[in-house]
């Protein structure tokens, strides 16, 4: 069974798992991976429970750090087989801030098990198809409709947000000869406002897997 496959499958999904609009409320209300997470995870234990546990907020014994989730071996030690962290930003513009965040995962997850599990890493961005009116503050994040607001200002259209933010993402993933999928989720409307959201799957890593100075 490739769990790199069901992984991936899961995500691309993901909208099944919600109701109508429940995800483009969810998107911009506040920071979106924990609701993601718990659906993710609930996706993969439901395909791959004949064979192994999945956990969510994953800690054992011995180590402080947390993994979002954690899919174990079901043998008596539990070894983990893969591990994966995710991040979320409120506009995609944001992305490109991100590298920080992929390489500190990087290291807690390769120092969180001796099994040498396979590590992946979940981007998750937001793109509203639209600007946010100002009668919404305070319905919507207000950092969120403020940095959505300002997007739309400087480049009008969310293809062309898509084609600059995530081109830098996806240029430093490159660079550094990390693996990537990308899907873009209709996420649905939240009041008049079309939502998407942007996914990028990163991994499986290398455990050996050596970034250079942070970007």
């Amino acid at each position: 069974m490739n769990i790199s496959d069901v992984i991936w499958n899961e995500i691309v999904r993901l909208r099944r798992l919600f109701g109508k609009d429940e995800l483009a409320y969810l998107a911009l209300t506040r920071k979106v991976e924990e609701p993601l997470r718990d659906r993710l995870a609930w996706g993969i234990h439901q395909k791959l429970r004949g064979k192994y546990f999945v956990a969510r907020d994953y800690k054992h014994e011995g180590h402080g750090e947390e993994i979002d989730i954690g899919i174990l071996k079901k043998t008596p030690a539990k070894p983990a087989v893969s591990l994966i962290q995710m991040g979320a930003c409120s506009i995609i513009t944001q992305v490109g801030r991100y590298p920080d965040k992929l390489i500190d995962d990087f290291h807690i997850m390769k120092n969180f098990s001796n099994t040498r599990p396979e590590l992946y890493f979940i981007m998750i961005a937001n793109l509203p198809l639209k600007s946010i009116p100002r009668k919404y503050d305070g319905y919507i994040r207000f950092s969120h409709a403020a940095k959505i607001r300002k997007c739309f200002q400087k480049y009008e259209v969310p293809n062309k947000m898509i084609e600059v933010a995530g081109g830098k993402w996806e240029e430093y993933l490159r660079k550094f000869k990390l693996q990537f999928r990308r899907v873009r989720i209709d996420a649905g409307k939240l009041y008049e406002i079309p939502v998407e959201l942007v996914v990028w799957m990163v991994g499986p890593m290398r455990q050996n897997w050596k970034p250079d100075d942070r970007v």
